[in-house]
C-alpha cells in the first residue's frame, strides 16, 4: 500500500497518531468504553466488533492518536462500500482530551482517505452517523463542510404488552429465514436496487458485514405462493446487540431491515412480520424490541409501528458530502 495514502494527520507533538491494527483491539475497547460511558448512547460497541475493524474488510482503515504515556486517546475509522461508492466515518475521542483539536484532525483525515478510496469516475459519498448525543461532533462536521442529508428515530416496545396476532392473507405465507432466501432477498434487494441506480446494490461482503449481529431464528420472509415457484414479497431480519443491553437497561431483540418488495405493498404482510419478529423476541426471553427508522419513512410503515406498540426513545443524524464524478477518470 502508498505510503503517502495513509498520510497520518498532524498535530501537536504531545499526540502521536499511529495506525491501529489488531494488536490494538483491546486498547481501543477500552477507548470506546470511555467514550460510550461517558455520551451514553442507545447502544455499546462489543469486542467482537472492534476484531471485525481488522478482518475481512481488507480496505478499511483506522488510526489511533496516542499521549505522551503511549495511552489511545482518540480513533478514526473509514469503511468503504465499494458497490455504492460510499465511505462511512466513525471515531471518538476520550472525554478527557477533548478540546484539543483531535476531533478536527481526524475528520481531516477521513475526508482524505475518503478522497482516495471512493471511485472518482462515478458521484460518491463520504458520510457519518451521529447520535443525538454528540452535538459537539455535529458541529465539527458542519464547521467541516458536511451537511444534514438524513435523521432517524429510535424506536422501543415493551414484550411484556400483548401482541396482537396479524394473520397474513392468502397467497402469502411468512416462514422463518433460510440461507437460501437469504441470498434470493440479497439478489432481489440488488435488482431493486439498480433500477434506481445501476452502480448500486450489496456484495456478498456488504450483506455480511453490516449483520454481524444476525439472528436467524429471528428473522422471516413473507413469500408469494401464487405460483409453484414462490417469490419474495417482504422481509423482516433481526439482530441480537448483547453490548448494548447495558445502556438499554434489558435484554432486547432489534429490527434490523424491514420492507415489502415492489409490487407487494401491503399492510397485512408488513403486519404479520413486525408481529412474527415480536412473538420470536418474546420466545427467546427479551424484554424490548427496538428498531431505527428513518425520520422519512413512509407513513404506513410509521402507522404500523406505532400500532404494533412502538414509542420513540432517541434520535441520530446523518452528515453528508457528495462528490461529483471527475471527467477525465
Amino acid at each position: 500500500m502508498d505510503q503517502q495514502e495513509w498520510q497520518l494527520p498532524e498535530g501537536e507533538d504531545k499526540y502521536c497518531w499511529r495506525r491501529l491494527g489488531p494488536k490494538n483491539v483491546p486498547e481501543m475497547g477500552n477507548l470506546i468504553r470511555r467514550i460510550e460511558d461517558f455520551d451514553n448512547p442507545p447502544f455499546r460497541t462489543a469486542v467482537c466488533e472492534i476484531e471485525a475493524f481488522f478482518s475481512a474488510p481488507t480496505k478499511w482503515r483506522t488510526i489511533g492518536a496516542f499521549g505522551a504515556d503511549n495511552n489511545l486517546v482518540a480513533y478514526a475509522q473509514v469503511r468503504p462500500r465499494l458497490l455504492v461508492n460510499e465511505v462511512v466515518c466513525d471515531g471518538g475521542v476520550d472525554p478527557r482530551y477533548r478540546g484539543q483539536g483531535l476531533g478536527r484532525a481526524a475528520i481531516t483525515w477521513q475526508r482524505d482517505q475518503a478522497s482516495i478510496l471512493l471511485d472518482a469516475s462515478r458521484p460518491g459519498r463520504v458520510l457519518f452517523y451521529v447520535e443525538d448525543v454528540s452535538p459537539d461532533l455535529s458541529s465539527l462536521l458542519l464547521d467541516a463542510g458536511y451537511t444534514q442529508t438524513d435523521s432517524f428515530v429510535d424506536v422501543c416496545r415493551d414484550l411484556t404488552n400483548p401482541i396482537k396476532p396479524a394473520p397474513v392473507p392468502y397467497p402469502f405465507e411468512v416462514v422463518p429465514w433460510d440461507e437460501e432466501l437469504d441470498e434470493m432477498l440479497r439478489h432481489a434487494l440488488n435488482r431493486v436496487l439498480n433500477d434506481n441506480n445501476p452502480e448500486s446494490g450489496y456484495s456478498v461482503e456488504d450483506w455480511a458485514t453490516r449483520r454481524a449481529a444476525f439472528t436467524p431464528d429471528c428473522s422471516f420472509v413473507a413469500l408469494d405462493k401464487t405460483t409453484d415457484r414462490s417469490q419474495i414479497a417482504g422481509f423482516a431480519l433481526s439482530s441480537v446487540y448483547r453490548q448494548d443491553w447495558t445502556a438499554v437497561g434489558n435484554r432486547q431483540g432489534y429490527i434490523d431491515l424491514l420492507g415489502l418488495l415492489p409490487g407487494w405493498e401491503n399492510a397485512a404482510i408488513l403486519r404479520a412480520l413486525i408481529a412474527g419478529v415480536l412473538q420470536a423476541f418474546r420466545e427467546r426471553g427479551f424484554a424490548t424490541a427496538g428498531a431505527l427508522l428513518p425520520a422519512t419513512v413512509d407513513a404506513l410503515t410509521r402507522k404500523l409501528f406505532v400500532e404494533a406498540g412502538f414509542r420513540t426513545v432517541g434520535t441520530s443524524t446523518q452528515y453528508a458530502i457528495d462528490t461529483a464524478a471527475t471527467s477525465d477518470s
